[in-house]
């Protein structure tokens, strides 16, 4: 009923909040591709909440169509699932060219590798609007992963102000 929603482009639908929904957990890949493809096209959500709900690798290929096509939501919880490096990857690539979400919470999942982290700072060299990564890693790369972030903020609070941010592009997007 809310993808429904969200695919007839509802004005009144900002905010989606799914998570521990049973119906939801009963066929993840299902839901989550209803869910994403309803949203690649929406106008108005700005915020997808999934948090427990079972979601799995396979699942994160739909994120990834998603992150790649949305021009709207901005924040994306998947907190407490069941994604690991694999799917971690997948949403990395699909964050690549993402210009709207600033978002993404991944936090109580994994452990995520160092493929996955080798994935995010790829990631980084053409995003510029992911100013809040939430998760937790160890490994020797999250200092640049955490520049990389802190780069993004501070190109997000130059824009903001009207100034010149573009010295602080990575060498890919100049």
């Amino acid at each position: 009923q809310i993808a429904e929603q969200a695919a007839k482009n509802d004005a009144s639908l900002t905010r989606i909040d799914l998570s521990g929904n049973a119906l939801f957990k009963m066929k993840t890949y299902e839901n989550s591709k209803v869910i994403c493809e309803a949203l690649a096209g929406n106008e108005y959500v700005k915020e997808l909440i999934l948090n427990q709900n079972e979601i799995s690798d396979a699942d994160c290929q739909w994120f990834k169509e998603l992150f790649e096509k949305t021009k709207t939501l901005e924040s994306i919880s998947l907190e407490g699932n069941k994604i690991s490096s694999d799917g971690c990857i997948l949403l990395a690539q699909g964050m690549k060219k993402n210009e709207t979400i600033t978002m993404l919470n991944v936090m109580n999942q994994g452990p995520f590798g160092e493929a996955c982290m080798d994935a995010w700072l790829d990631t980084f060299n053409g995003n510029i609007t992911l100013i809040d990564l939430k998760w937790r890693v160890s490994s020797r790369k999250s200092f640049a992963l955490n520049a990389a972030i802190t780069r993004n903020r501070s190109i997000q609070r130059l824009r903001s102000a009207g100034k010149d941010w573009t010295s602080l592009l990575p060498d890919s997007l100049k």
